[in-house]
């Protein structure tokens, strides 16, 4: 069991819903909300494993199939498609920092990252699907 990771994994989620909020009590609504969405999702994924063994062990498998899966899709790319949605959220907090940035700019990206995300989710989930049956 790797409970040291668990802990740490949780502080540093915790660290960044704090973030968000003193961002947010700062007066810089959309910057410290986004941190907060961020880090409040997986707050609740990391606890959510951390507490369920089941969900552990299932979410582990789906890990190794979805990894399997995306290295005969995505070739030497494989390492970085699964993290798209965090880059797409890293460019869209950059842009929300940089003062003549329209906040739409910010909210686009933001949904085009979603967009990845679920297109991702399509193709690979068809794909185990059809390794399945196969």
């Amino acid at each position: 069991m790797k409970r040291w990771k668990d802990v740490l994994m949780i502080l540093l989620c915790l660290g960044g819903l704090l973030y968000g909020f003193i961002r947010f009590l700062k007066n810089d609504e959309s910057v410290g909300v986004g941190w907060m969405v961020f880090w409040g999702v997986y707050t609740v994924r990391t606890i959510h494993y951390v507490v369920d063994a089941e969900y552990r062990q299932q979410y582990d498998e789906q890990v190794k199939a979805n990894a399997a899966v995306c290295k005969a899709l995505f070739g030497r790319f494989a390492a970085v498609v699964p993290y798209g949605i965090l880059i797409f959220f890293g460019i869209a907090m950059v842009l929300a920092y940089i003062p003549f940035v329209p906040s739409w700019v910010v909210v686009l990206v933001l949904i085009l990252g979603l967009v990845y995300e679920i297109g991702l989710r399509v193709v690979v989930s068809k794909a185990i699907k059809n390794q399945s049956e196969h």
